[in-house]
């Protein structure tokens, strides 16, 4: 395979991993310091759910064109999509909530590192260095799945069981 289709198949790739991303995930959030409430913080969850079901998927795209050599546009773009999620990852959670945030943080970052990936990807990579990318990003996106999943796991029973929290269980249902 020669260097320029396989540079094709790998933006083919990273694209069809943006859309899986945007049609996978949900949730929001405010920078805080300080402990929020657990209705706040399924709040932000579903807050930052919208913000990517509600992305723009051409910008999403242009974040993960290598052929886009404007690269202060692709870091505008990725710093729209970055900002709330490296935000929720900064709440102090509930103390009830501490191991469910602990995923969902650990979940983030690996998402967050496909962004940068897709920032330094430069077109000039040879096949073995988007070889390594390719797997980086697949192991990246293993985790955002995986952890996103064992957050919504152990966040799904304090939202079932709890009286003021029940409020948010349809919406909650929709994000698994």
């Amino acid at each position: 395979m020669n260097n320029k289709n396989f540079k094709r198949i790998f933006l083919c790739f990273i694209v069809a991993f943006s859309i899986f991303i945007f049609s996978a995930c949900n949730n929001n959030n405010k920078a805080q310091s300080k402990s929020i409430t657990k209705e706040e913080y399924i709040e932000n969850l579903i807050e930052l759910s919208d913000i990517l079901n509600n992305a723009n998927s051409k910008d999403f795209e242009k974040i993960f064109d290598i052929s886009n050599e404007n690269i202060e546009e692709r870091k505008k773009l990725l710093n729209e999509f970055k900002t709330p999620y490296a935000e929720f990852i900064k709440i102090t959670p509930p103390k009830d909530f501490e191991d469910v945030h602990s995923k969902f943080e650990s979940s983030f970052n690996s998402f967050l590192d496909c962004f940068d990936i897709a920032l330094n990807i430069t077109g000039k990579e040879t096949e073995q260095e988007l070889l390594d990318i390719v797997q980086t990003v697949t192991e990246n996106v293993q985790v955002f799945i995986l952890d996103f999943a064992e957050g919504l796991v152990l966040l799904y029973p304090s939202i079932e069981n709890d009286e003021n929290l029940s409020k948010y269980f349809e919406k909650f249902e929709s994000m698994q």
